[in-house]
């Protein structure tokens, strides 16, 4: 669970040239959290962790993430 707050996060986006211009897929987003704050989440074995990257692109769809 996330607590509430500000993340930094990433959008990718891919273009496929086509003969009439790019066409573009839906965007993906992730957001990348250190083992420190999965730690202070409240995971368990984050000792060796460095970081993890987890795919948001469902819940901000969903709008439970928010963009800003």
């Amino acid at each position: 669970m996330m607590s509430p707050g500000r993340y930094v996060g990433q959008s990718k986006q891919l273009g496929v040239a086509t003969l009439n211009g790019v066409s573009w897929t839906q965007p993906e987003y992730t957001i990348e959290f250190s083992g420190q704050q999965l730690a202070a989440m409240g995971a368990k074995n984050m000792s060796n962790v460095i970081s993890i990257e987890y795919d948001v692109t469902k819940f901000v769809r969903l709008g439970q993430i928010t963009l800003s």
